[in-house]
């Protein structure tokens, strides 16, 4: 069992268990190590200020992670950013506009 708090909110922590993204797992990313994939999962959830089990890898990026009107610098894309080059050095050959295609690239997943 994991608990889960959106970033940067002092809101209440929400369990969500291994168990429960499972079924995400087998029919997207089937072969990935599941403490990776939830691990991973969680941690794009919290950056985008979603629970796990809210987000869907259809998602757009930049949906979840709209611009702010008053900068040109969107914290939560950068965070996205360094948590793929943690996860996976290098750059994709094309632009990730999805959560799917982002946890395929960070699970070494053609996209």
């Amino acid at each position: 069992m994991h608990r889960w708090r959106r970033k940067g909110s002092g809101s209440a922590v929400v369990e969500i268990p291994d168990s429960a993204l499972q079924p995400l797992l087998e029919r997207s990313f089937s072969g990935a190590r599941r403490e990776h994939f939830c691990r991973l999962w969680r941690e794009v959830a919290s950056i985008c200020g979603v629970q796990p089990l809210e987000l869907q890898e259809t998602d757009e990026l930049l949906k979840l992670c709209p611009p702010p009107r008053w900068s040109d610098i969107n914290e939560k894309l950068d965070e996205l950013v360094y948590l793929a080059m943690r996860e996976r050095p290098g750059t994709p050959d094309h632009q990730l506009r999805t959560v799917g295609e982002l946890m395929a690239w960070m699970l070494h997943r053609s996209t």
